[in-house]
């Protein structure tokens, strides 16, 4: 459904274990976060291609969602319980979210629809968990 021009509620099923996503995205990377209040975030961009593609994702305890902008189009996706357009969908995103664990399939999808690849190495890593082993770091070179 459009209102507005903004797309308000997916287009494809929706699963029941969305709104856990992030707890299980902490189990699988083996973290305990120290409070109930925690983010991670993850800015991506290209191999300095014409026009620039960036990525950003984050994730907190009981949301996780993305932006992905190229040549002035913008698709800002949030997921929280059920994937939904923040803003605007430019590159019909929005039918294509579907879980946390399968966002390295799309992030893979969108470097080969748009004949590009991410520079994982520098990515940008924010958040306040606490992660000596480095799972997050391991978590984005697999995007």
């Amino acid at each position: 459904m459009k209102q507005f021009g903004i797309e308000t509620r997916p287009r494809t099923p929706i699963r029941r274990d969305q709104g856990t996503q992030p707890q299980e995205w902490l189990r699988q990377l083996e973290l305990s976060p120290g409070t109930a209040a925690w983010e991670v975030t993850v800015a991506l961009d290209d191999h300095a291609q014409t026009p620039s593609a960036h990525l950003h994702i984050a994730i907190e305890p009981d949301e996780w969602g993305f932006r992905f902008e190229r040549g002035g189009e913008l698709s800002w996706i949030r997921v929280r319980g059920a994937p939904s357009v923040y803003l605007r969908d430019d590159f019909g995103l929005l039918g294509e979210t579907r879980t946390l664990r399968e966002l390295p399939m799309m992030v893979r999808a969108l470097e080969k629809r748009f004949s590009f690849e991410f520079r994982r190495s520098d990515a940008a890593v924010h958040g306040d968990l606490h992660d000596p082993a480095g799972s997050i770091g391991r978590w984005v070179s697999r995007l």
